[in-house]
């Protein structure tokens, strides 16, 4: 293509363009371009206004009257909050360890057979057999007597120490407990 053809194209183009586009080139309402119209800074284009309604100085409607008119209302009353419940006071265990006494069904009879504690640990032995049993220190440093089913009997350990033990009323049932620094 020859440029005289090239600008014989371009000026078709052009004349298409414009014939296209008329003679009336604006965009938008006249209501929008009517700039002059409108008073200097007030409702001018791209500008937000807002309005804003008194709700305090009378009736919010045409056909409210005065003896319609919204009643006033007083403020909310503002009330303490209810205190909080009481705390919920748990009993307190204080073992740190429970050893259950269980019957020659179960092994081991002394559950667990052996165990840790802290010096300054209550030890607790729970007897979870039907008949009456009893914990014996193999060194004779404590003895529980009997222990009735379903009771417990517990010690505070305050010395690091190997404390191996039996059931008195069965000899052949034995553990040990561990005290530690």
């Amino acid at each position: 293509m020859t440029i005289g053809r090239r600008l014989a194209a371009a000026l078709i183009a052009a004349a298409v363009l414009l014939a296209a586009c008329g003679g009336d080139t604006s965009v938008g309402s006249d209501e929008l371009r009517s700039f002059e119209e409108q008073e200097a800074g007030e409702g001018r284009l791209g500008e937000t206004t807002t309005t804003a309604v008194d709700l305090g100085s009378g009736p919010l409607s045409e056909e409210a009257t005065p003896d319609t008119a919204p009643p006033e209302t007083a403020p909310p009353a503002t009330t303490a909050p209810p205190p909080p419940p009481p705390p919920t006071t748990a009993p307190v265990d204080n073992a740190a360890i429970t050893i259950a006494i269980r019957s020659d069904d179960f092994s081991p009879q002394f559950n667990p057979s052996v165990a840790r504690v802290f010096a300054g640990s209550v030890v607790r032995w729970v007897n979870e057999d039907s008949e009456v049993r009893s914990v014996n220190a193999g060194d004779g440093s404590f003895a529980s007597g009997d222990i009735a089913p379903g009771g417990t009997f517990e010690r505070r350990f305050d010395q690091p120490g190997i404390f191996d033990y039996r059931d008195g009323t069965r000899p052949y049932v034995t553990a040990r407990l561990e005290v530690l620094e």
